[in-house]
């Protein structure tokens, strides 16, 4: 990407860059948010682009802000992805899934990331099950793998509590009490792993046990301790059960009665949790009491960061009215209540759905927009209650099943947006990046950003960064402030560090803030500039090619005014971690050119004729040539001549030589590498080479025309003679990062999602 190179802020982006990206005006669409939670920092997965002397490490997409932190902010897809502060309230109606459950209600529903669950439950003939549903989203909410059964709980349970508590590699899903067939409350907790990728692990439930029989509770995890408050056995109780979590396989330690109790005594409530800078925060709503009325009480306050109990006294609200059965989720700082039984009677269902903002500052505090806390927001379609909620990896809210006003029990499923074009957007917010790594021995040099503001007395959007060599000791760093963005729709503000910063890894901070209760600013890109390690210079001596050339080559003297070929790396695309427990393939992707000389419009086109095939052979043994290949010309690179590219995984030197190979490897651990061959001048194609890697964060580099040490070719030149023969190394980048070259063309194939 060609960034201007002004010192001083700057006015805009490269208009190629802009024209695609950027075609800036408030044309507020659906948008995307994403649901995160304080944690270990996370080193993000980010693109790179690559200049003659300074690389950029860059957030443009949706996929790249979605790995930050969101505090009244979220994400927005008005071109590829754009943070924002978050509108109160769903910003569009709700839409009605095709792929519907089979009917529940009185079911526990959770998510992790975009796969919900839908836990026993009532079905359709008021029997309590043992069943547990799966179904895949996108981001924008549309479930992309219709509702399948993958467990059964050992039990039949109605009014069961679940919540999952993410782990290194995956999380723990626990279903907490219930009744069981016969109504009675039952005084089990099951639990058990889950994969990365969601999906439950082995065949055995673990087991846990309540106090007592308890049924129609709500259940949160925060900081390594599961809470079970309230519920019925069957008469409402007022009691928080705390369970420390002692492993990672989920294993409950003894129960801990906390001292604060509700202000009354509770079931068919529910609670949710919020993350923030420096503390955690516990939200208690509605429910139903000893009475049978309905409770129009919010509690809420913060756990103690030591111990994990909850700080004294209360902080209470009123919701719009008394709500039981109803569903709650947390999205960046709004909590939304979904539907119900209205009423301090307890008998109407609703389509209300209630929304309340979290401020920050003051941490933690529901805000009062002066006619209260609560505001009603875009209703559900039908009523509903004793339903599941549940989000997305996007912040898409699912209400799934429940009784409709008739008390019939339907396994419909809806789904609302979070963000997008809102009628009311919080005052203010702030995004906070994942980790950057721009590897050692780099220096960072500065930050530029790109945003939209349309009024510069009413809106704002600060930039802040730290930086430090250690991941841990990143988040102890206080934040330095870079700069205030340009006025301006789709704006870039570059503003150097005062001195280079000789520090690998980096966070940056956006504050957003707006008097105008309709407006957002947005934050359309955001790019960290740093200096590459110098590359070792070669060796000042170089031995003379050989003349002894295997029968199948000739090779010609280069004629006057010849064109040679040039081969080069511009785009490699490096596979993200999968935590896979054992080694598997990975894929790694590299756009291959041949840039030549004069002769053509330094544009190149996707080659018609160039094929590449995948090889693997003991190391130092000749690499073989299919019998379809023949050898031409070194220097011309003619239609049938060939060359290798190489792959290097966390190497201990990056690659500096032609007769430096890789140490890709296949399933049987022999070296593994590409081959291609028919690629002309002015031509590009691209090479998928897999690897066997075990989990984790790897380096990456990759090199176009090694040499396997025959005769035909040479430690600096390869087996092709190039124009250049100081181009052909791409990288280092990480774990999920892409490398780009910036020639001045798009490359068609390898091409970061930020130019499409």
């Amino acid at each position: 990407m060609n960034y201007s190179k002004k010192n001083n802020p700057t006015t805009e982006f490269p208009l190629t860059t802009r024209q695609l990206f950027w075609l800036a005006g408030f044309f507020l669409l659906v948008a995307l948010v994403l649901l995160t939670t304080l944690g270990p920092l996370t080193i993000g997965a980010d693109t790179v682009v690559c200049q003659v002397s300074t690389c950029d490490i860059m957030h443009t997409t949706t996929a790249d802000f979605v790995r930050g932190t969101f505090y009244a902010t979220g994400l927005r897809n008005f071109a590829d992805g754009e943070v924002q502060l978050i509108p109160v309230g769903l910003a569009s109606p709700w839409v009605t899934e095709t792929h519907s459950l089979p009917p529940r209600a009185e079911l526990a529903a959770v998510s992790f990331d975009n796969m919900l669950y839908a836990i026993a439950g009532l079905d359709g003939s008021q029997t309590a099950t043992t069943t547990i549903y799966t179904a895949t989203t996108s981001l924008t909410g549309t479930i992309t793998a219709g509702w399948s059964l993958v467990d059964n709980l050992p039990v039949a349970l109605a009014g069961a509590a679940a919540v999952i508590s993410r782990t290194q590699s995956g999380g723990i899903l626990y279903v907490v009490g219930g009744s069981d067939s016969g109504g009675t409350p039952v005084n089990s907790i099951y639990f058990k792993s889950l994969g990365s990728d969601g999906s439950l692990l082995g065949s055995t439930w673990s087991t846990a046990t309540l106090p007592l029989g308890l049924g129609y509770s709500t259940v949160v995890v925060n900081n390594g301790y599961l809470y079970v408050i309230g519920g019925g056995t069957p008469a409402p109780i007022n009691t928080i059960y705390r369970y420390p979590i002692v492993n990672s396989s989920g294993t409950l330690g003894g129960v801990i009665t906390d001292a604060l109790a509700l202000g009354k005594d509770l079931l068919n409530l529910a609670a949710t949790t919020w993350k923030g800078p420096t503390k955690s925060f516990l939200y208690v709503t509605g429910g139903l009491d000893n009475f049978d009325q309905g409770s129009e009480t919010t509690y809420y306050t913060s756990f103690d960061p030591t111990t994990g109990a909850l700080v004294s006294p209360w902080i209470t609200t009123t919701l719009v009215n008394a709500f039981n059965a109803h569903g709650i989720a947390q999205v960046n700082g709004s909590v939304h209540i979904v539907g119900g039984k209205e009423g301090l009677g307890n008998n109407t269902a609703t389509t209300k759905v209630q929304t309340g903002l979290i401020d920050n500052p003051p941490e933690g505090i529901l805000h009062d927009w002066g006619a209260g806390v609560w505001l009603v927001t875009e209703p559900l379609p039908q009523p509903r209650f004793y339903h599941g909620v549940a989000t997305n990896l996007g912040g898409e809210i699912f209400a799934i099943g429940g009784r409709d006003n008739t008390g019939t029990i339907t396994g419909t499923v809806y789904h609302g947006s979070t963000s997008g074009a809102g009628a009311t957007y919080a005052p203010t917010g702030n995004y906070v990046s994942p980790v950057f790594d721009a590897a050692a021995g780099v220096g960072l040099t500065g930050l530029k950003w790109n945003s939209s503001i349309t009024s510069t007395s009413q809106m704002t959007l600060s930039m802040w960064y730290r930086a430090s060599n250690s991941v841990t000791t990143l988040e102890t760093v206080p934040w330095t402030f870079s700069g205030n963005s340009l006025p301006g729709v789709g704006v870039t503000t570059t503003v150097p560090f005062a001195s280079e910063l000789n520090l690998r890894y980096l966070q940056y901070r956006a504050v957003f803030t707006t008097t105008i209760t309709n407006q957002s600013p947005m934050l359309n890109a955001v790019a960290v500039t740093y200096r590459p390690p110098p590359t070792p210079p070669p060796p000042t001596t170089v031995p003379p090619p050989t003349t002894t050339i295997p029968p199948t080559t000739t090779v010609t003297p280069v004629p006057p005014g010849a064109s040679l070929p040039d081969l080069m790396i511009p785009d490699m695309r490096a596979p993200a971690n999968q935590s896979n427990p054992s080694p598997i393939s990975y894929t790694i992707n590299i756009s291959v050119a041949n840039w030549g000389t004069a002769g053509f419009n330094k544009i190149p086109v996707i080659s018609k004729t160039a094929k590449w095939i995948q090889q693997s052979s003991p190391r130092g043994a000749p690499r073989p040539i299919p019998n379809d290949v023949r050898a031409a010309s070194r220097n011309a690179l003619t239609t049938y001549t060939h060359f290798w590219v190489d792959v290097y995984i966390d190497p201990t030197s990056p690659p500096t030589m032609a007769n430096t190979l890789g140490n890709c490897s296949n399933q049987g651990g022999l070296p593994s590498y590409g081959l291609v061959y028919a690629l002309g001048i002015g031509e590009i194609t691209n090479v998928a080479i897999q690897c066997w890697l075990a989990q984790g964060t790897h380096t990456y580099y990759a090199q176009v025309d090694t040499c396997d040490g025959q005769p035909a070719c040479t430690s600096t030149a390869g087996y092709v003679e190039e124009r250049s023969e100081t181009n052909n190394i791409a990288g280092a980048i990480q774990s999920g990062q892409t490398w780009h070259i910036d020639l001045g063309w798009l490359n068609p194939l390898m091409l970061p999602s930020i130019f499409r």
